[in-house]
Order: structure tokens, then C-alpha cells, then sequence
């Protein structure tokens, strides 16, 4: 996320909005002209520094508000992405022996998360990854008929009784949490998990306790490395 602010006005403390002219919605990019300002001075045109969508407008004409406020948030520039519309980490290589945060959901098939996985540990990465779920997402605790949208390509899917089918997804969802886990365990990488409804500092902490207690190895090796290491 990112912002557009109220330019600081060489010996002036704050400026009004006399109008704007981009709507959310709007697609931006630098040097775009976005709101006209007032100062004691005169009018001032304030332009865009950065690419992106204008999702929210913070400060509305008329209103006075010292220089550096923020007046609108602007989505990523590059959202559209394959990289970043993809759920798993891109496929890249990272610098030998560096370290790797990954927060998600985890919810793609292990196959894919392995295989990924194992191509971003290939260069001695250390990995540490934090599955977050909402706990609605744990326990499945509708009764009834129950509507699920998705999030993302406006799916649906109705459940006349979805009570019913709270054993076998619990079931399916620990089997698949026991895979993730077998995947970190395999790369020597650090696994956690994070409900939503507990504050973000929780996973924070973990993370910084395990950065420093460094001195384990948790870089993960090809077997064939590892047996002619053994063999020397």
C-alpha cells in the first residue's frame, strides 16, 4: 500500500484542498496531476509520485491539513502481477545461504508447496514459514445451509448440512497441516502456526527467538551432498 501526501511547501505548515482530480478506482502514475492545493501563496497541482490504483481519498476539498498529511492510498503498482496473483513464492533463486519469511495459508496441494519449496532451499536457504488461519478456517463451525464465496474468481459452493461435513474436513485439513510440516522438517526450516484472532506479536516473537538461536543449522542439503560429505 502505498500514499500520497501533502507536499511540503517551502516555509509553509499546511495547505487546503481545493479539489481533486482522480476518483478511486483510478489508475495512477507518476506525474500525474491528482488534486489542486492552496496555500497562503497561491494554488499549487499536486502530482503523483508513484505508480498504482487510487483505492481511498483521506482528506476531502475544503479540508485545511499540515504539509506531509496523508490525503489517499494507492494499491501496489504492480498487483496485477503473475507473481504476486500467484499464491505460491515466485520461483526464484535467492542469494546462497540467505534466509526466507513466507506467510500464507499454505492451502495449495503439498505437492506444489514441496516442490516449490525445495527449489527456493536448493542454495542453502533457511526457510521459515507461518501458516495463517482464521479459526473459522480450523473448525468449520456452521450448522445448516451455508453459502462459501471465494475470495478471488468469484466462486460459490452451498453446503445443505455443512455440519456434516465438519469430521472429514478437520480430518483432510490436520492431514494436510501434518504434510507441511514433513515438507519444513525434509528442508530443516521452521514451522509455526498463526490464528487470526490472536495479536501478530505472537508469531513475531517466535520468528526472532528462532533468528537468534542461529547457531543451528537449518540449511537443507541434497542427499547426494550430504553422502559425500559423510563419505569424506
Amino acid at each position: 500500500m502505498g500514499e500520497l501526501v501533502m507536499p511540503a511547501f517551502l516555509g509553509l505548515r499546511e495547505a487546503t484542498v481545493v479539489k481533486w482530480l482522480v476518483s478511486p478506482g483510478e489508475r495512477l502514475k507518476p506525474g500525474r496531476v491528482a488534486l489542486v492545493v492552496e496555500t497562503s501563496r497561491g494554488a499549487s497541482l499536486v502530482e503523483c509520485t508513484r505508480s498504482g490504483v487510487l483505492e481511498a481519498i483521506l482528506v476531502e476539498e475544503g479540508a485545511t491539513v499540515p504539509v506531509g498529511t496523508k490525503l489517499a492510498e494507492i494499491l501496489a503498482e504492480h498487483a496485477e502481477t503473475p507473481a504476486l496473483k500467484e499464491s505460491l513464492p515466485p520461483a526464484e533463486r535467492l542469494s546462497r545461504f540467505s534466509g526466507v519469511l513466507l506467510f500464507s495459508d499454505f492451502l495449495d496441494p503439498l505437492e506444489k508447496i514441496g516442490e516449490r519449496l525445495t527449489y527456493l532451499a536448493s542454495d542453502g536457504v533457511t526457510g521459515y514459514m507461518v501458516q495463517v488461519l482464521d479459526p473459522a478456517e480450523e473448525t468449520l463451525p456452521y450448522k445448516g445451509r451455508t453459502e462459501f464465496l471465494g475470495m478471488e474468481g468469484g466462486e460459490r459452493w452451498l453446503a445443505d448440512r455443512v455440519e456434516t461435513l465438519r469430521p472429514e474436513y478437520q480430518k483432510r485439513l490436520r492431514a494436510h497441516r501434518a504434510g507441511l510440516e514433513e515438507v519444513a522438517h525434509r528442508l530443516g526450516w521452521s514451522f509455526l502456526v498463526h490464528h487470526t484472532d490472536r495479536p501478530a506479536a505472537e508469531p513475531l516473537l517466535k520468528l526472532i527467538m528462532r533468528l537468534q538461536d542461529s547457531g543451528h543449522d537449518y540449511r537443507w542439503t541434497s542427499s547426494s551432498a550430504a553422502n559425500s560429505g559423510a563419505a569424506g
